[in-house]
């Protein structure tokens, strides 16, 4: 498929707006739906049209993806400690709904950017999950919706008979993240001096490898099927050294059971609700999270997309130096002094 004009729903997050300017890289004309009270800062700069809605309305969305080569669905409410649990689902389960819909009635075809979520998480090192996996039970309602998502995407392309890709993004980081995502805040945490490691694998993978993972899927990608875009396979351990190399402190690792992290979760939790903040960590993320090892097989993406991915270390350099650019974390990084 050659994408000439593109929609990309999410366009002011994290994914979406790597994703539009990837696209305009490429010459492709992108409508951004972009929600009226979003902020756009992520997207200044980038030779888009931008289109104020919401994907909960259908009517638009179908306005909008005529004379579309694909629609690209990333809108989501991100959050793993949910304000308004029963919007994030509606917002996952609805607006991929509506993005297939309209994407099948203009006669494009739908990329999906799901969760890695969706297939779970492993038990011990070395056990590396597929897109054939499925989640067990999920706690965090982000997770949750991201799955059921998914599902009801699927579904809903199974009766229009629509062309639909589904891609799921292991740890996304990167830089460009204005709003400071959930996924980013676990490294902005450890920049801080304040995060630690625990027992337990993750997959990262850059956030501009992401976006042009999506795009190969909507070039060359098989309907029907979906895609795990991810990098390298890191212990968590492994992952707070590259951080400890670059600012000069050890992140800790805690050795911590279950129950006694939960413990503190559950105190973090009442802590923030009664000063009005959100808590950085969740017994629901404990529950799903704690000692499980988040490393995959990415063999179908890099065979059948061509997908390349840069080095942890590299994206956590390009990373940092966006969030001290920026403000987010102070001074700067040990290696940025030394060059």
């Amino acid at each position: 498929m050659t994408i000439r004009k593109a929609l990309v729903t999410g366009a002011t997050g994290h994914i979406g707006s790597t994703l539009c300017r990837a696209l305009c890289a490429r010459g492709v004309e992108v409508v951004a739906v972009v929600r009226p009270t979003s902020n756009r800062r992520a997207l200044e700069g980038a030779d888009v049209r931008v289109v104020q809605g919401d994907v909960l309305a259908p009517d638009l969305l179908e306005t909008q993806a005529r004379g579309c080569d694909v629609v690209f669905h990333n809108a989501a409410i991100f959050e793993i400690h949910a304000s308004d649990p029963a919007l994030l689902h509606r917002v996952a389960v609805e607006g991929a709904q509506n993005a297939v819909t309209a994407a099948a009635r203009a006669g494009a075809r739908t990329v999906l950017t799901g969760s890695v979520v969706a297939v779970g998480f492993g038990t011990r090192a070395g056990e590396l999950l597929d897109e054939s996996a499925g989640a067990p039970s999920l706690t965090v309602p982000y997770y949750r919706a991201k799955v059921e998502g998914e599902r009801a995407a699927e579904q809903r392309a199974q009766e229009l008979e629509a062309d639909l890709v589904r891609v799921l993004p292991t740890l996304a980081i990167g830089p460009g993240d204005h709003r400071v995502t959930p996924s980013s805040r676990f490294l902005v945490d450890m920049l801080r001096g304040k995060g630690v490691t625990f027992e337990g694998g993750v997959n990262v993978i850059d956030v501009r490898d992401v976006a042009l993972g999506m795009i190969a899927a909507a070039e060359r990608g098989r309907s029907g099927a979906r895609y795990i875009l991810g990098g390298e396979n890191l212990l968590l351990r492994d992952f707070g050294a590259i951080v400890s190399q670059l600012t000069g402190r050890a992140v800790p690792h805690t050795m911590l059971p279950r129950w006694a992290i939960s413990s503190i979760a559950a105190g973090v939790e009442l802590f923030s609700a009664f000063a009005g903040k959100t808590p950085s960590i969740t017994r629901a993320a404990i529950h799903d999270l704690y000692g499980r090892y988040a490393w995959y097989d990415v063999t179908r993406a890099r065979t059948e997309l061509g997908l390349t991915t840069r080095l942890t270390v590299e994206t956590v350099e390009d990373a940092a130096r966006f969030f001290r650019d920026h403000g987010v974390v102070p001074g700067s990084t040990a290696r940025a002094e030394a060059a």
